[in-house]
């Protein structure tokens, strides 16, 4: 009898299930979508760029990246069949000192729209520049711009709005307030849907939630944009512009939260991990003498607020608001 490592060549043929000859497997059609679009083997319907705006140098990427956040969250979001989507990160040279990697002109001129995610790190002057002339060239030519959380910050920059850190807000006390984590409820105005050039607006229901993690927000909106949605938090009250749309086309959005992640467990679990990194930063610096020692107890503090925000909703709420939002955001980038 021939031992498991004799010189059989049928030792090492794989051993799963048999399939009869001839016969083709189940293919995901989404999957088959994306790779026949690779190949060539079909023309993309259209092309979408996601510029992420992420320093290599910066840990908190990879800790939403294990948390179950990543790019490929926004290509289930947005991507409809046929459509072909490239990643660029556009901070990537920042850890050796260059102004970072955007698409070339070339580049932007097969893109039928550009969604710009959430910020980490610090890009260079020169860096965020490009990127707010590039918001601005683009949208000139009819592409659709979506930005996202820091998204939202390059939009409203890069249309002389401003843009300043939460604690700049006259009414909120870090010791006092709750930061606006966790999920948040946007209503929408009923007026300023029927306003937008699109038929993508009436799609948006009457609330919404999403996912909310701010460090900045909205103090002044650009001009010709029109403020679809906000929402309110308490400890004192406080109200964020959550959502809105620039003319005179409509085709630049503006989010401050984060639709992508607001299909239940993963939000929770990024922006625990988010507050968990923050909170390990505070414990680090008190035990450096940096920081005063109540911190670390209020850094404990707001991600037991955060928690109970979520407790408000179920997971099948946050899906349905994930779906709308899916909706939503798909027809915006088309052009409906």
């Amino acid at each position: 009898m021939q031992g498991a490592c004799s010189g059989s060549e049928d030792a090492f043929l794989p051993t799963g299930p048999q399939v009869a000859e001839g016969a083709l497997q189940d293919v995901d059609p989404a999957v088959q979508d994306v790779v026949d679009l690779e190949f060539g083997l079909k023309a993309p319907t259209k092309r979408f760029g996601i510029l992420v705006q992420q320093d290599l140098a910066d840990p908190m990427p990879d800790i939403l990246k294990t948390a179950g956040l990543d790019q490929d969250q926004f290509i289930r979001l947005l991507r409809q069949p046929g459509e072909q989507w490239r990643v660029w990160d556009i901070w990537e040279t920042q850890a050796n000192g260059g102004d970072g990697l955007f698409p070339t002109q070339a580049e932007l001129e097969q893109l039928d729209g550009i969604v710009i995610t959430g910020d980490s790190g610090s890009p260079s002057q020169a860096a965020l520049a490009t990127l707010r002339s590039l918001i601005v060239e683009q949208a000139a030519k009819g592409k659709r711009i979506l930005g996202i959380c820091g998204g939202m910050g390059a939009i409203t920059r890069a249309y002389n709005g401003t843009y300043p850190s939460l604690l700049s807000m006259s009414n909120f006390d870090p010791f006092t307030s709750a930061l606006p984590f966790g999920t948040a409820n946007i209503s929408f105005n009923a007026a300023a849907k029927q306003a937008i050039n699109g038929s993508w607006a009436r799609l948006l229901p009457d609330s919404i939630l999403i996912n909310h993690m701010p460090t900045e927000y909205v103090a002044v909106l650009p001009a010709r944009a029109v403020q679809l949605g906000y929402s309110n938090w308490e400890g004192p009250p406080y109200s964020f512009v959550d959502l809105y749309a620039v003319g005179p086309y409509d085709n630049v959005l503006a989010i401050k939260g984060h639709p992508e992640a607001t299909d239940g467990a993963v939000g929770r679990s990024i922006t625990q991990a988010f507050l968990n990194h923050a909170a390990d930063q505070i414990a680090l610096g008190v035990r450096a003498g940096k920081m005063p020692g109540w911190a670390s107890a209020w850094a404990n503090q707001q991600i037991g607020r955060m928690l109970s925000s979520y407790r408000q909703y179920s997971n099948e709420d946050l899906m349905k608001s994930y779906q709308q939002f899916s909706n939503v955001l798909k027809a915006f980038l088309n052009g409906d």
